[in-house]
């Protein structure tokens, strides 16, 4: 997982990014697989909704879907399954 915004990787490997001057934030990630078929790969994605609508997902083909939302929490699916050696981006708008 990579983040390709301003983001701050943090000690325990998880991405930060705060809202600025305006009250939105576009977030960027490539996300690699470099193993094997990865069933049910998902991402989770933390938002303070205090602070920020509902992030929509801007796609661009692929596999990625959205998946739901639970409290803060936005779930993407990767694809099931993701292929080895493949990567996938992901854009989030709120």
């Amino acid at each position: 997982l990579r983040c390709e915004t301003e983001c701050r990787k943090e000690d325990d490997g998880t991405y930060v990014t705060q809202v600025g001057e305006k009250a939105s934030i576009d977030i960027s990630f490539v996300v690699s697989n470099n193993g094997e078929r990865a069933y049910e790969a998902m991402l989770f994605i933390e938002y303070n909704s205090d602070e920020l609508d509902v992030p929509v997902l801007s796609k661009k083909g692929g596999s990625v879907n959205l998946k739901g939302f639970f409290d803060n929490l936005v779930v993407l699916s990767l694809g099931n399954p993701m292929e080895p050696n493949k990567k996938v981006s992901v854009l989030l708008l709120s």
